[in-house]
């Protein structure tokens, strides 16, 4: 619905009146004489009977839907926003999820990538070892680096071959010598002949 412009509404008001008015003064002329009280109710009974139609058509009703389109659009408006505030958290709930996955995948690749570093230095320190004891440091050290919180050793075959020997240790190791040595039989992966994991140490 067009909206009414106040100047239109204005007009209409005017003729209105002016064709209700001239409507009761034409009846009234048709009257037999009334005296000045009755001619004044009469007058405002016709003019109000003729002028009420006229207002709410042309007044009140265009200002009634005016006012109901206001309304359908305010809520309209309201549910848009409703909406978009719950796509919006939606929305932010994805962007941390994938804040967090990306923040994981950083954290994950800068340790690739110190403990490349670290195996690429622990390389070029072996080449430049000179004997086996200061391989067996680097070893020690490098190994201490890239597993902080996991206790390991190198175990190398002693010169009879009949026992295995700490070389390189690392972390908290145990220190008994007797742990440090074993017969090559003890050892599952030198029976099998490949990687053993023990799961359950007991």
């Amino acid at each position: 619905m067009t909206q009414r412009s106040p100047l239109r509404l204005a007009i209409v008001v005017v003729i209105s009146t002016f064709v209700a008015e001239l409507s009761v003064m034409l009846l009234l002329a048709w009257l037999p004489p009334l005296s000045t009280w009755h001619g004044a109710i009469a007058d405002s009974a016709l003019l109000s009977f003729l002028l009420l139609p006229a207002l709410y058509l042309f007044l009140f009703r265009p200002m009634t839907r005016h006012i109901a389109e206001r309304e359908q659009a305010r809520a309209a408006l309201q549910e848009a926003h409703a909406e978009l505030e719950t796509r919006i958290k939606e929305r932010t709930a994805e962007l941390g999820q994938a804040n967090q996955k990306l923040s994981a995948t950083i954290q994950e690749l800068e340790q690739r990538n110190g403990e490349t570093t670290l195996l690429t230095a622990m390389g070029d320190l072996l080449l430049s070892a000179a004997t086996p004891e200061e391989a067996y440091a680097v070893i020690a050290a490098s190994a201490n680096r890239l597993f902080p919180k996991q206790p390991g050793a190198v175990f190398v075959y002693s010169h009879s071959r009949n026992e295995l020997e700490a070389a390189a240790v690392w972390g908290e190791f145990p220190a008994d010598p007797n742990d440090r040595v074993f017969a090559p039989d003890e050892c599952w992966a030198l029976r099998r002949g490949r990687l053993h994991l023990i799961e359950n140490s007991h």
